[in-house]
């Protein structure tokens, strides 16, 4: 258990240096892209586009479990129909602004990885989550960082008992920060025929912890903080169609999601216990995707069989 007295991360001398033991977290990299590449291969085998229903399927995927990891339980029709009408398909489900908007973000995150990511963008992704302006009635500030004098807490707990897990920077701070996490971000990007800076996995884990701490938002820095993470992924192998859900497995592991991010928040910049549970849930949700496909290769192939059959007959 980490102890409450800890000063943040953000409070640290070092910070915002992050680094990690490569040798301890070696080997959940090289597992994690062992079972990356299979799930590549099987969905080069099928030709799985990006508009293609098992793309669609875990897109729609995301969107629902990077909703209900902040509580937000999404209708599942209006979260097809709004994947649907994202790229470019007949829907005629219905409608949900927030849940257009989320689709929107999940989808310029992973499609638009070539293009730079700035504050402008960021605060683009921020405000279409939240269509009108609130959240659950209550109005939220959008398209643009916090400005409150007021402290920025995380408070955990029900009612009457309630705790504060975490202390953000204060606002006046969240400017300045933002520059430095976006120009690490643009620097470390990974360049084609160049050797990446820094594994891609540790970078999406690494960006993830950073912009959380940073957490330069009134609401939505989970959600946009995931977004992040599909960017990062999609620039390491540089493929638009989304071939994992990340936040499912995320979602199924919450509470120590919440841990590991907690306790690399109250540690001294060593974010290696961050990366190697990163590594350890991607292998999982490449595994989960690869079952996934499975699937969809049995499905195709009971019906071409099915189809031989009664050309036959």
């Amino acid at each position: 258990m980490v102890s409450p007295w800890r000063p943040y991360l953000w409070q640290q001398a070092r910070w915002p240096a992050l680094s990690f033991d490569h040798q301890r977290v070696g080997p959940a990299l090289v597992r994690a892209r062992r079972l990356q590449g299979v799930v590549e291969a099987k969905a080069l085998a099928i030709g799985i586009e990006r508009d293609g229903q098992v793309a669609c399927d875990l897109m729609a995927d995301e969107a629902i479990s990077t909703a209900a990891i902040q509580g937000e339980r999404l209708d599942l029709a209006a979260v097809q129909s709004a994947v649907m009408r994202q790229l470019g398909l007949d829907a005629s489900g219905p409608r949900d602004r927030r849940v257009d908007g989320l689709v929107e973000v999940l989808d310029d995150a992973m499609n638009g990885f070539a293009m730079p990511l700035d504050g402008e963008r960021l605060q683009r992704w921020q405000s279409a989550l939240f269509a009108g302006g609130a959240c659950g009635g209550h109005p939220v500030a959008v398209g643009r960082y916090r400005d409150h004098a007021g402290p920025m807490q995380i408070v955990t707990g029900l009612p009457g008992r309630e705790v504060v897990s975490y202390d953000a920077p204060p606002s006046r701070r969240v400017a300045k920060e933002m520059d430095r996490f976006l120009a690490w971000f643009a620097k470390t990007t990974p360049v084609p025929g160049r050797l990446p800076p820094l594994d891609g996995l540790a970078r999406a884990a690494l960006a993830h912890l950073w912009f959380e701490t940073i957490h330069p938002f009134e609401d939505g820095n989970g959600r946009v903080g995931r977004a992040i993470v599909d960017m990062a992924i999609a620039q390491d192998h540089r493929m638009p169609v989304r071939l994992y859900s990340l936040s499912r497995q995320l979602l199924e592991s919450r509470k120590g999601y919440y841990d590991a991010l907690n306790a690399a928040q109250r540690g001294n910049g060593d974010a290696t216990d961050w990366v190697l549970w990163f590594a350890q849930q991607f292998a999982l949700a490449c595994e989960r995707s690869s079952d996934v496909i499975d699937r969809a290769i049995e499905k195709a192939r009971s019906w071409s069989q099915r189809f031989i059959a009664d050309t036959v007959v």
